[in-house]
């Protein structure tokens, strides 16, 4: 019988913390290579970003075609399921 290690993904002594709580749903989460999380507000239509290092929170898009989920490709741009016409959209690190 192998011996199985017990790895913790997250810092079981952390205490949540509430960041704003202006959004009506978010989902759809992704972490960047630099930690920045984004995600999105779908019925606002607005993509958000959380600064890892800074700690602050700003809208990455505005009018983001109702976006909900999001993944990041290796060309650091933004892919996100933009279901207001059932588009795909990639998003560049400038919001392009």
């Amino acid at each position: 019988m192998a011996a199985t290690a017990q790895h913790n993904l997250f810092d079981t002594s952390a205490k949540p913390t509430l960041i704003s709580n202006q959004f009506a749903f978010t989902e759809g989460c992704s972490v960047a290579k630099n930690g920045d999380v984004f995600f999105t507000d779908q019925p606002n239509d607005k993509i958000w970003k959380y600064e890892f290092e800074s700690g602050k929170l700003s809208v990455f898009l505005d009018k983001a075609g109702r976006s909900n989920g999001t993944y990041f490709d290796k060309k650091g741009n933004l892919i996100t399921c933009a279901d207001d016409k059932g588009e795909l959209w990639s998003i560049s690190p400038k919001g392009k």
